[in-house]
């Protein structure tokens, strides 16, 4: 059920000074990290679900999402043990 409500989603993480978007495709995500104005990367990754609403998003650090819930306007996730907010675009 997740991996279905996940698949063709497109995210951007809601923060002052970062940048994190996330594109899910089929066991794939396409990301962007960095920093408002400032240099970003844009790596292809891979996810795997761990359970009914938590996920694994394996990179050089690996990003676990923890909790999902989804909500009318946004999507709350703990995001490696912090509380986080993404908004679909």
């Amino acid at each position: 059920m997740l991996c279905e409500k996940l698949n063709g989603l497109r995210v951007e993480l809601e923060s002052l000074d970062r940048v994190e978007i996330f594109s899910f495709r089929q066991g794939s995500v396409s990301a962007v990290f960095g920093s408002k104005d400032g240099p970003l990367v844009a790596p292809i990754l891979s996810c795997r679900i761990t359970g009914d609403s938590s996920l694994v998003i394996d990179g050089v650090t690996p990003i676990n999402w923890e909790n999902i819930e989804f909500g009318l306007e946004a999507i709350s996730v703990m995001r490696n043990g912090v509380k986080s907010m993404y908004k679909p675009t």
